[in-house]
């Protein structure tokens, strides 16, 4: 007698026959042992990270340096997530993670990775899950899923702690898509309600998720068929007023992102890259994503962005993407899946591709942790339609397995570099050139381990590149006074005011008045301490620093007023106590 069979409703494909109870189990146990094989490659992959350090770029504003976060979970510092625009986005959830783990673990930075890993590897059981359960294709799914949890360019948002952004946002945008399938699947308020409430969640972990209405239209063409075009604009007017609480919600939400940015100097940054140097830049991006993608090679934490752009680069990259856009516009109606992938690639990426520039970067691995998801699924099932022959499975079977192994392989050696600063700054000098900002964090990171002289031609390396660098003169600075040249660090801290006007100057007057001091010029150190007084009255080290030089001129009133208002900033300071009480000061 054949096994008794029933039906079940998958969306977009109507029913689909499943199995008896055994046949069922039979499923589960694979579906089951696929989600295990992600999460095991995961950790194959990224269980290095913790033994790995915090990075000297962005963790000391997310973590080691950020005291909102160093206090672990309280309501001030909650109220602080949601009202603040530090690092030039709002993002409370994320702020909320971090601050969680600095609850948990301190500044053990693996703590921190092993919470990213844990989302990640969640992240790509749910990049599979939700595939299988649109399309009911298993191995497909599985694969897609797969090449996300490994593939090299993923490093960076997973092993670095200030992308807690990456995989936190990148969990709740699955989620979404879940929520929504649900909905699909059997229509319902709560149903809807969730996927708005889960899209919200991810927003506020990154303002990227702007697209996610247009990710949703992807998906009821395929592979939800609920956008047929039979039914004209009634149907597409229906689903397209379906996604307008999504539209709301990302538009506030751009609308905020690019206010903080523009306030916080962000924007101010690209300013200076013409529209038609921009354009260019964000065609060559998209390309070289792909060719990433493809041939995981030479990646970077900074790739600098170029003064200027070669035009073959420029050309190549824009036909490529004509004509990968024109093949699957011809397919849409014979493979869908083409279509939405594409777009999924190309519209995912527009909020950094560079149009409108937010720092100086020209493009960032990062980027690619979602958008990716579209390149694999266009190239997956299209190989997959393209083998349909018998034995197929077998030859199938042997390109996923080698790919796979070989993913995992080029994704455990990019994911070592992430060590610690120096080892992530090294490997980034050796695969790009002009780069300052590796220079300058190289050189930052080798003189806090003493070694002065190597920092030095870092700073003075990056210096040549971006003579306008603030932030590097400063370090110069710090180096050159390290080493007992204050005469030297002088004109250092002197260039750093100079370059950045706006800048952080209470804090460079205050180097450059140390920097005076020490080499005799007492009258111009006290109008440096001064500056950086009338400009944070709060510099608790100006006061200090200007009340030691007045000491040594002999103002002992002046001092001992500088002495007393160090101490009530900071009460429980002993050297400015001990000073006081040397003075006969109670």
């Amino acid at each position: 007698m054949p096994a008794r069979t029933e039906t079940t409703k998958r969306p977009g494909r109507g029913r689909l026959p499943v199995e008896s109870s055994s046949a069922r189990s039979s499923e589960r146990l694979k579906l089951g042992l696929i989600c295990v094989f992600l999460i095991v490659i995961s950790w194959i992959v990224y269980g290095q990270i913790l033994g790995h350090d915090f990075i000297n770029y962005d963790d000391e504003q997310y973590v080691t340096e950020n005291a909102h976060v160093l206090n672990g979970l309280n309501w001030a510092d909650l109220k602080w997530a949601f009202t603040t625009g530090h690092t030039g986005y709002s993002h409370p959830i994320t702020w909320l993670s971090i601050q969680l783990d600095t609850q948990l673990y301190g500044k053990w930075a693996g703590g921190h990775h092993l919470t990213s890993l844990i989302i990640h590897s969640i992240n790509a059981v749910l990049v599979f899950l939700l595939f299988w359960r649109m399309t009911g294709e298993v191995w497909p799914s599985g694969f897609v899923a797969a090449i996300f949890a490994i593939h090299p360019l993923h490093v960076e948002s997973v092993a670095w702690v200030a992308e807690r952004k990456d995989v936190l946002s990148g969990l709740f945008f699955l989620l979404t898509l879940h929520g929504y399938v649900s909905y699909v699947a059997k229509r319902g308020a709560g149903r809807y309600l969730v996927a708005v409430g889960l899209f919200i969640l991810g927003i506020l972990s990154k303002p990227m998720l702007v697209t996610v209405p247009c990710v949703l239209l992807l998906l009821d063409y395929w592979p939800l068929r609920r956008a047929t075009f039979t039914g004209g604009k009634e149907e597409v007017g229906r689903l397209v007023l379906e996604k307008v609480p999504f539209a709301i919600v990302a538009a506030l939400w751009s609308l905020l992102t690019f206010i903080i940015q523009k306030q916080t100097g962000a924007v101010a940054e690209g300013v200076h890259f013409a529209l038609g140097q921009r354009l260019a830049n964000a065609v060559v991006s998209y390309g070289m994503y792909i060719w990433n993608t493809i041939w995981p090679q030479n990646l970077a934490l900074f790739y600098p962005y170029p003064m200027t752009i070669a035009m073959g680069a420029v050309l190549l990259s824009g036909i490529v993407l004509v004509l990968i856009s024109i093949f699957c516009i011809a397919k849409r109606r014979s493979s869908p899946y083409l279509i939405v992938g594409w777009l999924w690639y190309v519209g995912m990426l527009v909020p950094v591709i560079g149009f409108i520039q937010v720092g100086k970067q020209a493009r960032a691995d990062r980027y690619t942790y979602l958008p990716q998801i579209g390149l694999c699924l266009l190239v997956v099932w299209g190989v997959v339609e393209l083998l349909r022959w018998r034995g197929s499975r077998q030859v199938l079977a042997v390109i996923g397995t080698f790919l796979i192994t070989g993913l995992t392989a080029l994704a455990y050696v990019q994911a070592s570099y992430w060590q610690n600063s120096e080892t992530v700054w090294n490997h980034s000098l050796a695969h790009t050139a002009e780069n300052y900002v590796a220079h300058n964090n190289l050189g930052k990171a080798v003189m806090l381990k003493g070694r002065l002289d190597e920092a030095v031609v870092h700073f003075r390396r990056a210096l040549e590149i971006c003579d306008e660098c603030s932030d590097v003169h400063n370090n110069l600075g710090h180096a050159l006074a390290r080493k007992g040249n204050w005469a030297e660090a002088v004109p250092a801290y002197q260039s750093a005011i100079r370059t950045w006007p706006t800048g952080p100057n209470a804090h460079n007057n205050n180097n450059l008045g140390i920097a005076l001091a020490r080499i005799g010029r007492s009258e111009e150190a006290i109008e440096q301490f001064r500056e950086a007084l009338r400009l944070d009255g709060t510099y608790r080290e100006a006061h200090s620093n200007l009340a030691l030089v007045l000491l040594q001129l002999g103002r002992r009133d002046e001092a001992v007023q500088h002495l007393k208002e160090a101490l009530r900033l900071k009460p429980d300071d002993p050297q400015v106590k001990a000073q006081l009480k040397q003075l006969g000061v109670e």
